[in-house]
């Protein structure tokens, strides 16, 4: 019973931290155009709701704009939403 108690809250501390970094926006870095790779709803910050505006862009099949093109690539796919994800947990 205590194993599993331990373990229970080893989850909790991980969703707890999870749970901050989705919801802490982080300032976007623009270049001398005011071009900023990862904000794909225009409001100065890279967090979930660029993501979420992302991943419909992609599941309507709206095709290709700059700005979502977050790796660079040329094309806007699942790859960019994985390349922002990481971005806003801070792996990227």
């Amino acid at each position: 019973m205590r194993k599993n108690r331990f373990k229970t809250l080893k989850v909790l501390a991980a969703t707890a931290a999870i749970g901050f970094t989705l919801f802490t926006a982080f300032p976007a870095k623009s270049n001398a155009a005011g071009f900023v790779w990862g904000d794909c709803n225009g409001d100065g910050v890279i967090n979930m709701s660029d993501l979420v505006t992302l991943s419909k862009w992609n599941r309507d099949g709206k095709g290709y704009r700059g700005d979502y093109d977050i790796n660079g690539d040329g094309v806007v796919n699942s790859l960019d939403e994985n390349v922002l994800w990481l971005k806003i947990l801070g792996w990227y």
